[in-house]
Formats: C-alpha cells, structure tokens, sequence
C-alpha cells in the first residue's frame, strides 16, 4: 500500500521539505559561485560521473506496510547519514585549514559556515520526521546501525558538492512523494463527496416524486 492516510500528519513536514529545497539551492548557488565560480548546473555536469558510493554496512532492511511511510522512515535515516557527512566536512576543513587557504585561495571559514547552515537545516527535517514517524507510531530505527561508509578518494571540492547534491535530490524525492500521495488522498476523498453529494441528491430527487 501507498497512501496518505492523514494528511495533517505530513502538513509540517511538506511545508519544512518545501522551504529547506528553495533556501539550501539558494544558498549553494551562492556558495558555488564564490567557492567555485560555476553554477549548480555547471558543477553538476562537471561532476556528473563521480559518485560517493554511499554504503550502510550496519543498516537493517526498513519495510512496513506502507510505502510512503517507509519512505518517511528512509529518510529519517537518510538525514542522519548527511549529519555523519557534513561532520566529517566540517572537520576535515578544521583539521586541513591551512592547506585549503594556500592551494584554493578560499577561506575555510566560509566553507564551515556554509556546512553548519547545512547542518541546521537537516536538523529541522530530523524534526519533523520524528514528529511524523511519531503521529504514525512508527519506532525510531536504531542510529547506531546506521553508519555510513562512503568513497574517501574523491577530492575536497568533489566530495562537497555531492554531499550537498545527494542532500539536494533526497529532500526533493520524498517531498514529491509525500506531495502525490496527499494530493491523490485528496483527490479521493473529494471524489467520494461528489459521489455521496450524488447520490444523496438522487435520493432527495426520488423522495420528492
């Protein structure tokens, strides 16, 4: 089954996906061009055949009877993931500031202030996931399984902008989801009115005869 079996229960969550998309591709567009000169579009085909190769060597099969609230608990996970990536950003930039600042010629103070605006606003989705898993009573899966392994040979630059893109593309992918099932519940329900409203006034039509 794939339903939206409450549509108030997913309200915040669309609304939270709905803004962090605009405000984080703003904010890289941004980022981009000052770090790198080149647009989304331009690094992403730049970039197009490199893949971090994201890998859950702990993680558990995630299945319920639902589709959409397994994806709703995917996601869950999947956030945390991006939490371990953007620490591991952040303190590598820490660790290699010195580096970073002679060879790009970009303060990795900038480079931390974008990863922590990241950061917060994964934490807000990590929010209302856990509202919505809630509302359902769904478990919370254990975070200690799920440890994130991924390719560490790809370069800085590299390395940053597809944690950002794969951020991009799964907040943007369950927000499509949860938007087809709702508005189809939606339509359903309407759908059911007007034949209720129907058959009602059908009734009333016969009565008065």
């Amino acid at each position: 089954m794939n339903y939206c079996t409450d549509e108030m229960i997913f309200k915040n969550i669309r609304k939270q996906m709905g803004s962090s998309l605009q405000y984080i591709r703003n904010l890289f567009d941004e980022y981009l061009r000052s770090r790198e000169g080149k647009t989304y579009e331009e690094m992403l085909e730049l970039w197009r055949l490199h893949d971090l190769e994201i890998r859950y060597p702990q993680r558990k099969v995630i299945k319920t009877d639902n589709e959409l609230h397994t994806e709703v608990l995917k996601f869950y996970l999947n956030l945390h993931t991006f939490e371990q990536l953007i620490a591991d950003v952040i303190a590598d930039v820490n660790v290699n500031k010195t580096n970073i600042e002679h060879g790009e010629e970009y303060s990795a103070k900038k480079i931390i202030q974008f990863f922590d605006k990241l950061k917060k606003e994964v934490r807000f989705n990590i929010q209302e996931a856990e509202t919505v898993l809630q509302d359902l009573t769904i478990e919370k899966p254990n975070l200690e399984e799920n440890i994130v392994d991924y390719n560490k040979t790809v370069n800085r630059n590299t390395r940053d902008f597809l944690i950002v893109h794969k951020l991009i593309e799964e907040i943007k992918h369950v927000y499509e989801l949860v938007e087809l099932y709702c508005n189809n519940n939606n339509n359903n329900n309407n759908n059911n009115n007007n034949n209720n409203n129907n058959n009602n006034n059908s009734h009333n039509s016969d009565t008065d005869e």
